[in-house]
């Protein structure tokens, strides 16, 4: 097979561009065949994955972080091509919920020795995300930590997060789906089909990749401090267990809000007045470890 390499350098505050001579070299040994280019800036990654799908790749390997795996997917026919995944970015979190080892020589080793899982893709108005999305405080801190990531790397989450904390008033949220009609004032509303975002932080413990189903994760509106003593627990996703937060699952559902806010999606940050959601079963096949199958898939 013929894998099409797109390397972002700027992934992981210039990590991807330190370690992508080591990883070549590494692909190399394993006798994988490939052609490769380094993006040169915003949506030049998606634009690499269109070239690649027209000419016909059916293997296309990320060697980024998340975001660098959201411009990809949007550039493709996702139900054509095979992703495989060497988590060099800053938070990595759909390689967690996936079972991509964090190790990035590791990952190389499940191009060969992996399997191919299908898994859903969401759906937010007319663009894909393989991972998560949401608005409110969250993605308010992502927007900070964008800002920060030059020069903290993995702590410029928690800056973020601190300083929205500070600043954040909670919103009128309405959630319109299938089987819910909810409306109450919340801090946050997440929507997943990955488990993990903001390096490491379990909101979704309970999604699945290849369910068929969005987790709907909101935390309504709380005083600042109960807030704080809640947010720890996230890590570990027992946060689930506290009287303020809900969880529903949809296959669709619409997300409308008092006001405009930023919505994050896979770790980029879009603009939008209007979220609609849904999610395409096993729309996307990717390069797993074979023990991935019983730790977070369904199938």
């Amino acid at each position: 097979m013929d894998w099409y390499v797109i390397v972002n350098p700027a992934a992981g505050k210039g990590k991807a561009k330190r370690l992508w001579p080591e990883i070549e070299k590494t692909i190399k040994q394993l006798n994988i065949s490939f052609t490769y280019e380094c993006t040169r800036g915003f949506d030049h990654a998606r634009q690499l994955a269109q070239k690649a799908s027209a000419e016909n790749f059916k293997y296309i390997m990320v060697v980024g972080g998340d975001g660098t795996l959201f411009e990809v997917i949007n550039g493709i026919d996702p139900s054509r091509v095979t992703l495989g995944m060497i988590p060099v970015g800053t938070g990595n979190d759909f390689a967690r919920t996936a079972g991509i080892p964090l190790d990035w020589a590791k990952a190389c080793q499940v191009l060969t020795q992996g399997r191919e899982m299908a898994v859903d893709l969401g759906k937010i108005n007319e663009r894909y995300f393989i991972n998560l999305s949401g608005t409110g405080l969250d993605a308010m801190s992502a927007w900070e930590a964008n800002r920060y990531k030059k020069y903290f790397g993995k702590l410029s989450y928690v800056l973020g997060l601190l300083k929205q904390l500070i600043f954040f008033k909670s919103f009128q949220i309405e959630l319109l789906g299938r089987d819910v009609c909810y409306s109450a004032p919340a801090w946050l509303v997440s929507v997943a089909n990955g488990r993990y975002y903001g390096n490491g932080m379990m909101v979704a413990p309970q999604a699945l990749l290849d369910d068929g189903l969005l987790d709907i994760v909101i935390v309504e509106d709380l005083p600042r401090l109960e807030f704080l003593k809640v947010f720890p627990r996230v890590y570990k996703g027992t946060h689930l267990n506290h009287p303020k937060v809900r969880v529903f699952r949809e296959r669709e559902l619409q997300i409308k809000t008092e006001r405009p806010l930023h919505v994050h999606c896979d770790g980029e940050i879009l603009h939008l007045t209007s979220l609609k959601y849904s999610i395409l079963p096993k729309k996307l096949r990717i390069k797993v470890p074979v023990s991935a199958e019983t730790l977070v898939l369904a199938g």
